[in-house]
């Protein structure tokens, strides 16, 4: 799993490096935008049928109900056709309008929304591998996402501008749907019992984070738009894309945590989580700490080195976003926590409770610092969820958050050993680049060998995620 997120965020990474060079800041505006209606698209229309039908799949396997696991199945397929089928026809009615509204044109607008349509359809499949445990087929699921969604879209960028782009997105989909269906072809059995109503009953409060979710993702990027323009969107948005490749270890993790945990709590309930949770923690701030810590220590050289020149005048931003990763990781296992016992409407308070902390932290920050005042208020907010997700947790799974002295000690160093190197170096970029990387991995695999801060389960852990054993003999 840990090779398929390194694979899919470096995909990623060479799009949005690509199309940050290709195009102006006002075509970059106009890629947000058109993210932005695929996002409002999947998250209206899906229902969270995705994250539940991983829940219910995989709890089903735990307790090796069939009936229970092909009722799933059947539900949400029916569901999210009819949910997709419908918002795609108001889509193509209210196409003069979204064009309009949007600032894009309406074949721009066309090419998204079909986009997202299909997206409906892999992202719930998707759901359904992931319960199902196969992972495998979820990493060329995603890999060819991306492959045939980002690659595509630069070269086409290059001729037909934010167009390309869009055009990409709705081809790229189609294979991959195929794959997906052709890699469930009798995994399933066919019935026609359906258990809609039971599924809804534990996915309303999740829809409705998920809608909270989306609207506080975009809220930043929505009031830089507000307050200065498309082309002040797209250099926001750019910077904000390059936040989730330090997501890589912590999405990793939830992702593969998520139908191992419903499977726990199926088998044994709450109690058989903690050690698990205990376990996810401990690599969290392993590996996700001191990546983030150094990256906004060495954010100028970043930002210089991705997008050039005309972007690192910005690394405040990024700094202040980075940062924020370390709260938002722990935030993510929580959540999918849980999501797995079923307390979907305590997701649904923390989620309102940061949203509003959010607006308020907006509505203070951005009018004074603008694009900085819209990092802080994410910030500010990703440290609101951890709190109060934290405390359910406590109360549910009788969980004690813990961290060690030499966690500590590792990604305060590592981190503290970058940003000596980007002081000393300054505007030297090779060589500030150069220094920070040896930096970064001299630090981290020395005090990895000489603190030795991970347990044996921890180890056993990643050696599922890193095969080669000349990486787990680093960790000793």
């Amino acid at each position: 799993m840990a090779l398929m997120q390194v694979i899919d965020l470096s995909i990623n990474l060479i799009f949005y490096a690509a199309i940050g060079r290709l195009l102006s800041s006002e075509g970059t505006g106009k890629v947000a935008m058109a993210f932005l209606i695929m996002s409002a698209f999947n998250v209206i229309t899906i229902f969270a049928l995705n994250t539940t039908s991983t829940r219910f799949i995989a709890s089903s396997l735990g307790r090796k109900d069939i009936s229970g696991l092909t009722s799933t199945y059947r539900s949400v397929i029916r569901a999210v056709s009819v949910s997709s089928t419908v918002a795609f026809a108001v889509s193509l009615v209210l196409l003069n309008q979204l064009s309009a509204m949007t600032g894009l044109t309406r074949l721009e607008v066309l090419f998204t929304v079909i986009a997202a349509f299909i997206m409906d359809f892999t992202s719930v499949l998707g759901g359904v591998l992931f319960g199902l445990s196969m992972y495998k087929q979820v990493a060329v699921q995603n890999l060819m996402y991306y492959s045939l969604s980002r690659l595509p879209g630069v070269l086409l960028a290059i001729y037909m501008g934010p167009l390309g782009v869009m055009l990409a997105l709705a081809l790229g989909d189609l294979p991959v749907l195929a794959y997906t269906l052709y890699a469930l072809r009798g995994k399933i059995p066919a019935r026609e019992k359906s258990n809609f109503k039971a599924l809804m009953n534990y996915g309303w409060p999740l829809y409705l984070l998920n809608l909270l979710a989306f609207v506080q993702g975009w809220l930043a990027t929505i009031s830089v738009y507000t307050a200065s323009g498309m082309g002040a969107m797209g250099t926001y948005y750019m910077i904000s894309s390059l936040v989730p490749f330090l997501s890589i270890a912590y999405t990793s993790i939830t992702s593969a945590v998520f139908p191992a945990l419903s499977f726990k709590a199926g088998e044994a309930g709450s109690p058989g989580l903690s050690q698990m949770l205990r376990t996810s923690e401990a690599l969290m701030l392993y590996l996700v700490a001191p990546m983030a810590l150094s990256a906004a220590a060495a954010s100028p050289t970043l930002l210089y080195f991705v997008y050039g020149p005309k972007y690192s005048s910005q690394w405040l931003v990024f700094s202040i976003l980075s940062i924020s990763i370390v709260t938002g990781s722990l935030s993510s296992l929580y959540s999918v926590t849980l999501q797995a016992l079923g307390r979907t409407g305590k997701q649904l308070i923390v989620g309102s409770l940061s949203l509003v902390v959010n607006i308020v932290s907006l509505l203070a920050l951005v009018p004074m610092l603008s694009a900085v005042g819209a990092a802080l208020a994410t910030g500010i907010s990703s440290a609101t969820g951890f709190l109060y997700y934290y405390y359910y947790v406590k109360k549910y799974v009788n969980h004690t958050f813990s961290l060690s002295r030499k966690l500590f000690y590792l990604w305060s160093v590592t981190s503290a050993s970058v940003l000596t190197v980007q002081i000393i170096a300054g505007n030297r970029v090779l060589l500030t680049a150069g220094g920070e990387i040896c930096a970064f991995f001299v630090s981290f695999l020395m005090l990895t060998k000489f603190l030795r801060p991970l347990g044996e389960e921890e180890k056993k852990w990643l050696s599922y995620a890193f095969k080669p054993k000349s990486i787990l003999k680093l960790i000793g």
